[in-house]
Formats: structure tokens, sequence, C-alpha cells
């Protein structure tokens, strides 16, 4: 098993520490239907650690369905890594009589060192809409963004 190029101590520290959005910019790709109508929406998002650590943090924030808040996904990536993720099942999922993925809203931890993907679970009460999903999350993994206004 390889070792990543940061420890698993700074990785966690890239999600603790505060962030903000790279020269204020953000992509942002609607998702159409076959008849071409706008139907969800994903966003990417380029991060700089207020720290001044070099390194690539990218934000990326998905709906499937706009209107359906269980189809909202996002995911923090290092380095063009997974090193988190947020995402929502319907139904709990057991490995051996565990519980390997909570029922609702959790949260992906995820080590490429060790190749550790932990499921916790996340209480993000009422999610109303994408963008009150994406001010959760944003508070969440510490990323700034308000001083902007609006992410989508």
């Amino acid at each position: 098993m390889g070792s990543f190029r940061y420890s698993s101590q700074v990785l966690h520290s890239f999600v603790k520490e505060k962030k903000g959005i790279v020269g204020k910019k953000l992509s942002s790709k609607d998702i159409k239907n076959a008849e071409g109508k706008i139907v969800g929406k994903e966003v990417r998002v380029t991060l700089e650690s207020e720290t001044g650590r070099v390194a690539i943090i990218e934000w990326i924030l998905k709906a499937a369905q706009l209107s359906d808040v269980t189809t909202y996904h996002s995911v923090l990536l290092v380095d063009y890594q997974r090193i988190r993720g947020v995402d929502y099942s319907a139904i709990e999922r057991t490995k051996f009589f565990k519980t390997h993925i909570p029922k609702g809203w959790h949260e992906n931890v995820v080590d490429p060192n060790t190749q550790e993907n932990r499921h916790e679970p996340l209480d993000l009460g009422n999610v109303s809409d994408f963008e009150d999903f994406s001010v959760k999350i944003a508070k969440l993994w510490n990323i700034d963004y308000q001083s902007e206004g609006r992410l989508l």
C-alpha cells in the first residue's frame, strides 16, 4: 500500500482549517433531462487554505434532482483524492451484522493512506434546498463563501 503525499493528520487539518474560494470563482453546470429541462446542478469550487498550505483543494456539490434533497452529494478533494464526502442513504446498510452505512445523511471520512472509508452519521437537520445543503456542508468543512453571497 503506497503512502499519500499528505499524512492522515495533515488531511484531517485540511478539513478543519478555514478555506476560501480561489479567485472568488466557481464552475456551475446544469443537469438536463431528455426534454432539455434543467433538473439538477453540479458546482465545482477550487479552494485555498488560509494557512497558506500548498495543495489542490476542490469542493464538488451535486444535485441529481434539485427537487429531491436525498439526491444531493458533496465531496472534498485534496490533490484530486477524495478525503470527505456527504451522501444520503434511504436505508441502513450492514456488513457482517454491523452498520456500515447509516440510514439518512452520513459523512464519508476517507484516508488514502490507510484506504479507510468510514460512514459516520451526520445530523444536517432539515435540508430545504440545494443552497441550504451547500451552506451546511460549507460550515461542516469550514469553507468560507458567505462573504461572496450565494454560492449557487
